[in-house]
């Protein structure tokens, strides 16, 4: 067949092709440009295959190739000298040279095999593969633009993925996000953490798994995270409807922080809970924000700030149906670091003046356990309770729920640390005015770190003017307040 490749006349197949411009042995790019074409056109349409994939060969020489791999592929008896021949669309080749060569300019608009690898291109290469796709069992995989990057293993999946999940998240450095996204079933809803941001290895949603059902938009839409080792390496398990805005806008300032495993949200949870929490120390609150059940009041935690390690709320967890007020009704707490770590447990009546007056000398003391105040307390309770010693009062001053009257810790003032009110929360029923008004505190570990639970009718000024001047003092346990207790008792004490 040598006397086509030097034929100086085109033949009748040769007739409209005006750019022939190689003569000669077949390049190894040409060859592989030849089995392109078997795989796009039928098998005899050289002219196709010339005009429109090997522009550099005519028909006629089309044609001749193919009859001579025809026939080596057909002969059993190849013996040891190699040939361009030998290679098929299944042999693995180094596609290096003739993907860069400047002879193969393929400007294709036919429909290769659907879906193989369609979009699948290397950043380095001068190829302008416009509508190309790999058609089956081409080794067109060996392209890597960055190694050990984003999504090495995003597979497997299937059904129907809606558009924008993870869209923008931007990775900084090498081994980081999503090297496991994979197994996805069912609908994921749009703009789940469409924006989450990392800037450190090693860091967010290394296991963003198993999302099913409807999960409302905007879950952690913004969270942003700055530091490694951080947030929600296992948000997973989100199941039925969770409401709009939750904990959406929790900025985290440092690392191993929070909501590591905010997970086994189920049913109608109310807006803005934990909405601002702010956190700004490490090993800090809410690791354990779980188990959220059917009906929780508003604006629980909303704005709970916390300026200090180790503190508030690590296991705020198990909140059921109506949340009764005065949780915790009994739960001695002495140090810091601590408060509210299992609230949980609440009972009735407590038998009139338990304690009412026991006086203690010794430090870390006065009034950890002021509480089991309901229904109606009369005015001015603990109106001007004054504590001069530090990390103190009212830390957990919670419960209450419906009609609130006016003032209630209106004008609480804490002067030190670690202290006041972190979780003023879960009101009930009908508290009158003025209940802790003017509650000044100056040093940190003392007074009311419970005032909470009061029951029934207790008469005006109880520990009105109740002064205490020295360090973590006296009514660590003030408590249990029942029924009707005599007018002026240790009102001047």
């Amino acid at each position: 067949m040598s006397g086509v490749n030097n034929r100086s006349e085109l033949s009748p197949l040769d007739q409209g092709n005006k750019t022939l411009t190689r003569r000669g042995r077949w390049s190894q790019e040409e060859h592989m440009l030849f089995l392109l074409g078997l795989e796009i056109y039928s098998r005899g349409d050289w002219i196709n295959i010339a005009t429109n994939v090997v522009k550099t060969r005519s028909p006629t020489q089309v044609a001749s190739h193919a009859q001579k791999y025809f026939c080596r592929q057909a002969s059993n008896n190849t013996g040891k000298r190699r040939s361009i021949h030998d290679i098929t669309i299944q042999h693995p080749i180094p596609l290096q040279n003739f993907l860069a060569s400047p002879n193969t300019n393929l400007a294709m608009h036919h429909s290769f095999p659907h879906h193989i690898n369609q979009q699948n291109q290397s950043f380095s290469s001068n190829l302008p593969m416009h509508h190309l796709s790999v058609p089956y069992h081409f080794n067109h995989q060996t392209q890597v633009f960055c190694s050990n990057l984003a999504m090495q293993q995003f597979h497997e999946i299937p059904h129907s993925v809606p558009q924008h999940i993870n869209q923008q998240n931007q990775v900084g450095s090498s081994n980081l996000a999503m090297q496991e996204l994979l197994g996805r079933h069912l609908y994921v809803p749009d703009h789940i953490n469409h924006q989450n941001q990392a800037v450190s290895p090693n860091l967010a949603m290394q296991q963003l798994h198993g999302v099913q059902h409807s999960v409302p938009g905007y879950i952690n839409q913004q969270n942003q995270v700055s530091s490694p080792n951080l947030a929600m390496q296992q948000l997973h398990g989100v199941q039925h409807s969770v409401p709009d805005h939750i904990n959406q806008k929790n900025q985290v300032s440092s690392p191993n922080l929070a909501m590591q495993q905010l997970h086994g949200i189920h049913h109608s949870v109310p807006d803005h809970i934990n909405q601002k929490n702010q956190v700004s120390s490490p090993n800090l609150a809410m690791q354990q924000l779980h188990g959220i059940h059917h009906s929780v009041p508003d604006h629980i935690n909303q704005q709970n700030q916390v300026s200090s390690p180790n503190l508030a709320m690590q296991q705020l967890h198990g909140v059921q149906h109506s949340v009764p007020g005065h949780i915790n009704q009994q739960n001695q707490v002495a140090s810091p670091n601590l408060a509210m770590q299992q609230l949980h447990g609440v009972q009735h009546s407590v038998p009139g003046h338990i304690n009412q007056q026991n006086q203690v000398s010794s430090p870390n003391l006065a009034m950890q356990q002021l509480h089991g105040v309901q229904h109606s307390v009369p005015d001015h309770i603990n109106q001007k309770n004054q504590v001069s010693s530090p990390n103190l009062a009212m830390q957990q001053l919670h419960g209450v729920q419906h009609s609130v009257p006016g003032h209630i810790n209106q004008q609480n003032q804490v002067a030190s640390p670690n202290l006041a009110m972190q979780q003023l929360h879960g009101v009930q029923h009908s508290v009158p005015g003025h209940i802790n008004q003017q509650n000044q505190v100056y040093s940190p570990n003392l007074a009311m770190q419970q005032l909470h639970g009061v029951q029934h009718s207790v008469p005006d000024h109880i520990n009105q003017q109740n002064q205490v001047s020295s360090p973590n003092l006296a009514m660590q346990q003030l408590h249990g307040i029942h029924h009707s207790v005599p007018d002026h008792t240790n009102q001047q004490h």
